[in-house]
């Protein structure tokens, strides 16, 4: 398990070793550096606040594998843009993506099972296109925190 990235590094790129199974919570909060993550395919949960205000985090390749974003994963990553949500996603926590003011466009697959609250609470600029064509009652009523939905 990585517990947390050493904070003082100022690498601009990471590349998760093949040898680790999993990230803690807080992995990689307050980062100031890091503008680029490669998970390996051992990763299937990015856990609460694991990249909690990485304020220069831009892209996380290497999310095929990953099944559950819980919350706050994202919360507070100003610079995320580049970002897809895996095929197999099932879990969308609360504030997952919250204030992550660079995202654009995002689509969520039709087996994402839950989403919790505000989960994209701040996106100012984010298109959320769903291929569902209504809200399941296992999202939260408050899941999109009012951004713009296109649904399929």
């Amino acid at each position: 398990e990585l517990i947390c990235y050493p904070s003082n590094l100022n690498n601009k790129k990471y590349e998760l070793p093949s040898t680790v199974q999993s990230l803690g919570y807080f992995a990689f909060e307050n980062n100031k550096y890091l503008e680029e993550v490669t998970l390996n395919n051992n990763i299937t949960i990015i856990e609460g606040s694991c990249f909690y205000k990485a304020k220069k985090l831009k892209v996380v390749n290497g999310m095929e594998n990953v099944k559950e974003i819980t919350r706050y994963a994202f919360y507070n990553c100003e610079k995320l843009e580049d970002f897809i949500l895996p095929a197999n996603l099932t879990t969308i926590g609360s504030y997952a993506f919250a204030n992550c003011t660079s995202l654009t466009k995002l689509t969520i697959s039709e087996n994402v099972e839950s989403i919790g609250k505000d989960a994209f609470v701040g996106c100012s600029n984010l298109t959320i296109t769903c291929e569902l064509s209504r809200r399941p009652q296992t999202w939260n009523r408050d899941w999109n925190g009012g951004t713009k939905i296109i649904w399929g």
